[in-house]
């Protein structure tokens, strides 16, 4: 077919725009200091509330997609383990969670929750770092063939086709309105863990979570006191605290192509 003429309404020329003005206000993520063991302690705040949680923050910073690949490969991992070790084994609460999350749209954490009633949260804290050693010792002990198997089947979970239009929609709404328009993202991560192998995840719990920085956060139920212990470095005032500490860099401005319709030269007549 012939192109349209320059003038008629259907001929559009992009032009490319900075994704994030300057004055655009964006999330900053506070980094936690290298190597620290951070607690912070709170009562939950219904009085009605009798359960108690921990969670385990471990902070991975701002990654690449390799790096990204090993950190997804992590955590499908400890999935199973996790449950099997702290709940069944342990009963340490009737929940048990972990999951791979992005902060301020590029800053990447692992987060291992416990919530319950059985123990406090200073002994579950406790059972969730050994579980670290734990997790370690199996990988080591792995067989080759298994550890393919994982890796397999999370590239499978990765290229899975989307269901449906909501999930499609979803997921190029997410890359726009994060201002990455980093469409591929998920396959190319996939790709990435054909490159992952037992001694790159070994590297990596040993660097971010049995030696690097955590933050434990310890919600106490209703009817039992917060305990005193003066060999925790324990945050007294959130907000004061990530005041005073350094913040990660914001991404780089992203520069695309927008196709300028050139709507409001449209004539419509009835």
């Amino acid at each position: 077919d012939a192109a349209p003429p320059a003038s008629s309404p259907m001929a559009v020329e992009s032009k490319p725009v900075t994704a994030a003005p300057k004055h655009t206000l964006k999330q900053r993520v506070v980094q936690l200091p290298a190597g620290s063991n951070l607690v912070f302690q709170s009562k939950a705040w219904s009085e009605e509330n009798t359960n108690h949680c921990t969670l385990q923050y471990y902070p991975f910073g701002v990654v690449d997609l390799a790096t990204n690949a090993a950190l997804s490969l992590l955590r499908h991992l400890i999935a199973e383990p996790a449950y099997n070790q702290l709940r069944t084994q342990e009963q340490l609460g009737y929940i048990v969670h972990s999951q791979l999350k992005t902060l301020g749209d590029h800053v990447k954490a692992l987060v291992l929750l416990v919530q319950g009633e059985a123990q406090d949260p200073v002994h579950m804290d406790s059972r969730m770092h050994h579980f670290w050693q734990k997790v370690r010792t199996q990988l080591v002990e792995m067989p080759d063939s298994e550890f393919k198997q994982h890796r397999q089947a999370l590239y499978d979970n990765f290229m899975e086709s989307k269901k449906n239009l909501l999930q499609e929609s979803a997921s190029h709404w997410n890359v726009i309105t994060n201002q990455s328009y980093h469409f591929d993202r998920i396959p190319d991560i996939a790709q990435h863990l054909h490159s992952q192998t037992k001694l790159s995840i070994l590297q990596l719990i040993d660097k971010h979570i049995l030696y690097g920085s955590c933050l434990s956060i310890h919600m106490f139920g209703h009817g039992t006191d917060i305990p005193e212990d003066k060999n925790i470095a324990l945050i007294q005032d959130p907000v004061e605290f990530g005041r005073s500490q350094c913040l990660y860099p914001l991404p780089p401005t992203e520069t695309v192509n927008v196709v300028d319709l050139e709507l409001q030269n449209v004539q419509t007549t009835d």
